[in-house]
């Protein structure tokens, strides 16, 4: 029985032979990883074949050539579930242990503040008066004459027209006619010729000049009011009463505009009416 075992394994090892020799004219070398592998499945496959149970015979493998090594499998690379992207995967083991850099400290003086609304400003209106008309009629009287006789002459070059040393020029704006007074007040100007201004509101008589401002004995109106409004009655009764006034505390005679008329030439030049009309 041994013989015969034997006998049958040598056999197995030269069909193997012959396999191998087959395997080489197709194109697998000795060399290759598989055709050793199957090589040494093929020989296991035949020793397990013809070895009877409690007997194992080792066939002669001195005929067949070394087999090359088996490359070293490299380690698996960590893969992404479908659920992260590369953009959320955990970070490596050294890039978690790295701290982050410092920040530095702000400068001194350079704390950051939470930025404030400007409060929005409208001009004249946004500003409240700083300074508001004299509350005791005593003292309006008083800043009357004083600021008439002030600018009494009709132009600012006094001595060129002695013959309108008692004359007054006289017009009155609030708050909401100041376009119209300033429009008015430009083309005086521009003629040479002086004035008072009534001022019929607190913000006025702030906004205007301090020597050039009167003050008012009765009601004050801020806003722009037209014909039928008890307001528009205030302001022409404040313009009457102040050329009263300037009339008996000073002896000044009064020209008065409103500040909505506009002077297209000198009104008080030789020619012209007015002008040649006080003259006389």
């Amino acid at each position: 029985l041994k013989l015969a075992a034997v006998a049958l394994a040598v056999m197995a090892t030269v069909v193997a032979c012959v396999g191998d020799l087959s395997l080489l004219k197709r194109g697998w070398g000795w060399g290759s990883p598989l055709a050793s592998m199957d090589r040494i499945s093929e020989h296991a496959t035949a020793e397990v074949a013809v070895s009877p149970p409690g007997i194992s015979a080792s066939p002669s493998t001195s005929s067949l050539p070394p087999a090359s090594p088996l490359p070293s499998p490299s380690p698996p690379s960590p893969s992404l579930s479908p659920s992260q992207s590369p953009s959320s995967a955990p970070p490596l083991a050294q890039s978690a242990t790295m701290a982050p850099p410092p920040t530095a400290p702000p400068a001194k003086g350079t704390t950051a503040r939470p930025k404030q609304k400007k409060a929005r400003s409208r001009g004249a209106e946004a500003d409240p008066p700083s300074k508001y008309q004299p509350a005791s009629e005593e003292a309006i009287k008083q800043e009357i004459a004083e600021r008439s006789k002030l600018h009494a002459g009709l132009y600012r070059d006094k001595a060129a027209h002695p013959e309108f040393s008692n004359v007054i020029l006289v017009t009155a704006a609030n708050l909401a006619y100041f376009p119209f007074y300033r429009n008015w007040a430009c083309q005086a100007d521009s003629f040479g010729l002086d004035f008072v201004v009534i001022a019929n509101d607190d913000e006025s008589y702030h906004q205007l000049e301090a020597d050039r401002v009167l003050p008012v004995l009765g009601h004050r109106v801020t806003e722009m009011v037209g014909w039928g409004n008890v307001k528009l009655d205030y302001v022409g009764l404040n313009k009457m009463t102040t050329v009263l006034q300037i009339l008996t505390l000073t002896g000044l005679d009064v020209v008065f505009s409103d500040c909505d008329n506009m002077f297209l030439r000198d009104p008080f030049a030789p020619g012209v009416s007015l002008g040649d009309l006080i003259r006389s």
